[in-house]
């Protein structure tokens, strides 16, 4: 007889695992260089909306950094997404959605 013991070892979720590091950093600096080709103040509202500068913030507080109107910071963002939405950068950023 042998003294071996079986016991069901639990994965640790609460760490990524380094592929998912890695895709996220790639992803990361994709996306810095694709923001890179709009508008500074177009950008600076995406990054502000969309979290990237800590918590995701309304129009309305948006334009009282800029101290403009909502309606202005909607039009920045607008022409933003437009310009993201080009092909070409779509292309780039579909293998990320499909992980």
């Amino acid at each position: 007889d042998t003294d071996v013991k079986f016991f069901e070892c639990t994965p640790d979720t609460s760490i990524d695992i380094p592929e998912k590091i890695i895709s996220r950093e790639h992803m990361r600096n994709d996306l810095n260089k694709l923001l890179k080709d709009l508008d500074p103040k177009q950008r600076q509202v995406l990054l502000l909306r969309c979290g990237f500068e800590g918590r995701c913030m309304s129009l309305q507080e948006i334009g009282n950094v800029f101290d403009v109107t909502k309606q202005c910071i909607r039009k920045r963002e607008k022409k933003a997404f437009i310009q993201l939405k080009v092909e070409e950068n779509q292309k780039n950023f579909r293998h990320y959605l499909e992980q």
